[in-house]
């Protein structure tokens, strides 16, 4: 099986991966770079089911009705072998596709090893922090398969104590150990060459999707590791992603370096991808976020940023839907009955959108909290007639009146050139352009664009 996989990956590890071009002025199209993540582990008999009843995707292999008011068919064929998982062991992780229009959860979920992007909302259904989380170690021996349950959250580092509180004021009586991971480091490796896309496409189809069962999912991730397709063979991987938030947008990693911050160059050796590959500042890789139309919560959260305070955000605003972060069907966790009600209502009337800025005059010192105008939207002035109106005023004052502008939206994150602004998509329909008027005359344009992998509305 080995050789067979392999030998279907070959085909694009041979293409040279050389950039075609930077999309970024300064960027190198190809870098790894260390986050500034903190890791958080959950471990235990009933850590499926606790993390489960928290993010928005969905963990558990079966769902249960709160109140049964239909007869619910027996599962069969591999439906019946996915609900048959002991969720207790180290089993690995539930991939859904949500867009695929599956009927059975067969055909929808597949049982892999790579982790997945999520969110934790709070009871009111407002986002309380974006996620990545891995089932660990990526690979296991037989015997380890046999271990319970365990979990790395990858979170925002300024978000990492609020996190952690919110994790154990939910524990209850859970049976789970939950701990911070301070040894443990993420790294991302992007490269913005078509073959790279490419190639992570292919071994993706191979190896990470489809699978049905843990045995196979454990046996997959093997072969990733020993094929070195990514890494060395004997790269102390504890879990690995394939950021599917954007296709081919990069890979994510997980190594024990004892948090030491200058690990990345020995970290970059572990890829195979590329014998020296640019080590790059995390502010790149935001740069890239922001020119791809991909936002994270910690773009809006956090910030200290007075604009933001008090604002809240649903995941439909930050397009969690978008980026494959949910499950629309399973079942209650918190912060569930507004979002599904949200959704199956067919009403999203707000979504972050990504744009670029242009400014005519001095720059302000801060953009956020901008309110933006369509650009066609000037304000007009009315003339009242006192004289021949019933409702003049009896004290004969006549001032003109502006006509309230009409806000499209405002913008909510920035970098450099380029933002997302919480927008209005009906106003977002009619036109692309808007504008903000500042208080020192100055004039802020914002032209957006849709990302070409949004789905079609």
């Amino acid at each position: 099986m080995l050789l067979s996989i392999t030998r279907s990956i070959a085909t694009v590890r041979t293409v040279s991966l050389s950039a075609l071009g930077a999309r970024f002025n300064s960027a190198p199209a190809s870098g790894v770079s260390r986050l500034s993540k903190s890791l958080i582990q959950v471990a235990g008999t009933d850590a499926t089911k606790f993390l489960n009843g928290l993010i928005t995707s969905r963990l558990m292999p079966t769902l249960t009705k709160k109140n049964e008011h239909t007869v619910t068919e027996p599962a069969t064929g591999d439906d019946a072998d996915i609900h048959a998982i002991d969720v207790s062991r180290n089993w690995g992780i539930m991939h859904e596709d949500i867009f695929s229009g599956a009927a059975t959860d067969s055909e929808r979920l597949s049982v892999l090893r790579d982790g997945i992007f999520s969110m934790i909302l709070n009871s009111k259904g407002r986002v309380f922090g974006d996620v990545f989380l891995y089932p660990t170690p990526f690979t296991v021996s037989e015997a380890q398969s046999e271990d319970l349950a365990a979990y790395l959250l990858e979170v925002d580092t300024a978000n990492a104590r609020k996190m952690m509180m919110m994790l154990k004021m939910h524990k209850l009586k859970s049976q789970v150990i939950i701990t911070s991971q301070p040894r443990l480091s993420s790294y991302y490796y992007y490269n913005d060459s078509p073959e790279f896309s490419q190639f992570v496409e292919n071994f993706k189809t191979v190896l990470f999707s489809l699978t049905k069962s843990p045995g196979q999912a454990l046996e997959n991730a093997t072969v990733f590791m020993q094929s070195e397709i990514l890494f060395q063979s004997d790269a102390p991987v504890v879990g690995f992603a394939i950021d599917g938030r954007v296709p081919g947008f990069g890979v994510k990693f997980l190594v024990d370096d004892a948090g030491d911050a200058d690990a990345v160059i020995a970290a970059s050796r572990l890829l195979t991808i590329e014998e020296s590959p640019h080590i790059v500042d995390e502010a790149v890789l935001r740069t890239r976020r922001f020119a791809n139309g991909v936002i994270e919560s910690a773009d809006v959260l956090n910030t200290g940023d007075p604009a933001l305070a008090g604002v809240n955000f649903l995941p439909f605003d930050l397009n969690l839907d978008y980026t494959m972060g949910m499950s629309l069907d399973k079942g209650c966790y918190v912060g569930q009955e507004l979002t599904i009600r949200t959704y199956t209502a067919g009403v999203i009337r707000k979504r972050c959108v990504p744009g670029s800025i242009m400014i005519t005059g001095e720059a302000p010192s801060s953009l956020i909290g901008c309110e933006l105008s369509p650009i066609y939207d000037s304000p007009i002035t009315v003339e009242l007639d006192l004289v021949s109106s019933p409702f003049a005023s009896p004290f004969g004052v006549s001032n003109p009146t502006k006509r309230r502008r009409r806000s499209g939206g405002k913008i909510v994150a920035v970098d450099g050139a380029r933002c997302f602004a919480l927008m209005s998509l009906d106003q977002i329909a009619k036109t692309k352009v808007y504008r903000c008027d500042l208080e020192n005359g100055a004039e802020v344009r914002v032209e957006f664009e849709v990302p070409a992998w949004w789905p079609v509305e």
